[in-house]
């Protein structure tokens, strides 16, 4: 059967329908690029646990890693320039025109770049504004001299440090000081080489994560600097690290062990052919060995109950944006804070969101990842749907499977959950 029936139409129909098809694209390429760039600014891809807008787009949009950077590109740039968007909505250019336009095009010489675009193919305007600079007029000379290009990270304290370490072992190896571009390209080439040369047998943790042993908290050494980390991230580290043991006390330095025998994580990694073990996700550098059964509440190596996810996936399962469940013989099942399958098109991100920052509140009382997940499992379907962060947390207190004496005004973890805390 054909997609549509063309039997009673003529040949100019058929092409006026074709034309009327692609304007309803070319407005809907338009939204999608606006709606993209909102669900970024929203970070909804955190709500749902997965890895990036990137992995979002992927999902939700049936969009490559490419296709939604490409976009959001777009989207931005697009916010400076009114005529080329009332084009674009309007059906007058398409997409691949626009992409290519938005690289040159700005204010003042967007209506001079329309003139040009007329009537040319996207391929036409690919070749037309490479060398260019933004901000260049058609017919310009094309930059050819080696120029350099400024660029502006906004980094957490954990990342920041963690890239000075970085820099400082590239210095380390060469004897001598690097250049950012140089810095850059290692780093570029040693991601996209996906780290065949890691020994898989290696503990991904390798920074150094002190944790105090009276009052537990914990920092991360590295950069020459000192980063207090959070409970999660001390949870990934037990995962799959290099233990060191105490090193204030006399005597020589403790044996380094790492908390999964080399041989387990060889297997683990290698079942799940070297990638992150989400659905989905082809990841195969920097990847951590994850326990479902957590080490610090006596999870044990076993391989069943043990699965590899990049560093983005196994920070989400371990603040409760995302839960794994079931065995690797039987087949692990992955979910949403909201309960709904991984991927599922249904995942709700103001649920996902007050059910993950539950999840948090919760493990921040005191209460366990087997006992507070379980409490907001009894209570997914029975609180109402436009329920807050408060809400879902007393009615996950009141499934609790012992009585739980609460006091308030003691702890401040968000502002609104600040009256909750065990009494020890």
């Amino acid at each position: 059967m054909p997609l549509v029936d063309h039997s009673h139409l003529s040949d100019k129909d058929v092409h006026a329908a074709c034309r009327e098809a692609a304007k309803r694209l070319h407005g809907a390429e338009l939204d999608l690029c606006g709606w993209l760039l909102a669900a970024e600014e929203r970070e909804l891809f955190s709500a749902f646990g997965y890895a990036s807008i990137y992995e979002y787009g992927e999902r939700v949009c049936g969009l490559s890693p490419r296709a939604v950077k490409d976009r959001l590109r777009v989207a931005r740039r697009l916010v400076e320039l009114p005529e080329v968007t009332a084009r674009f909505r309007a059906g007058e250019i398409g997409y691949t025109a626009v992409r290519e336009l938005v690289r040159t095009a700005t204010a003042d010489n967007e209506s001079e770049w329309l003139e040009e675009a007329s009537g040319r193919t996207g391929t036409e305007l690919s070749r037309m504004v490479r060398g260019l600079e933004r901000g260049a007029s058609p017919g310009d000379a094309p930059q050819v001299e080696d120029r350099t290009t400024r660029v502006s990270f906004e980094l957490s304290a954990q990342a920041h440090a963690l890239l000075q370490e970085a820099r400082a072992a590239m210095v380390r190896d060469a004897g001598e000081s690097v250049d950012d571009s140089a810095f850059a390209t290692e780093l570029a080439l040693a991601l996209l080489g996906g780290g065949g040369e890691r020994d898989a047998g290696k503990a991904a943790f390798q920074i150094a994560i002190a944790v105090d042993p009276v009052h537990g908290r914990a920092r991360m050494v590295a950069g020459g600097d000192s980063v207090p980390v959070d409970e999660a991230t001390l949870e990934m580290a037990r995962c799959d690290a290099t233990e060191i043991g105490r090193v204030d006390g006399p005597g020589e330095a403790p044996r380094a062990t790492q908390t999964i025998p080399p041989r387990v994580r060889r297997q683990v990694i290698a079942r799940h052919d070297g990638c992150c073990g989400m659905p989905g996700c082809f990841l195969s550098a920097f990847k951590h060995v994850h326990h479902c059964d957590l080490r610090s509440e006596g999870g044990q190596h076993d391989p069943e109950r043990m699965i590899p996810l990049c560093y983005q996936h196994h920070e989400a399962v371990h603040r409760g944006a995302l839960h794994i469940t079931g065995r690797y013989s039987t087949g692990f099942g992955f979910f949403h804070a909201d309960g709904r399958p991984y991927g599922a098109a249904d995942a709700d991100a103001r649920v996902a969101k007050a059910f993950s920052g539950a999840f948090e509140a919760l493990t921040s009382m005191g209460f366990k990842d087997k006992e507070a997940r379980p409490m907001l499992d009894a209570v997914r379907g029975e609180v109402p749907y436009d329920a807050d962060l408060a809400a879902v947390v007393q009615a996950a207190l009141r499934a609790a499977p012992a009585p739980v004496c609460v006091r308030e005004g003691v702890v401040a973890y968000l502002p609104s959950v600040a009256s909750y805390r065990l009494a020890g």
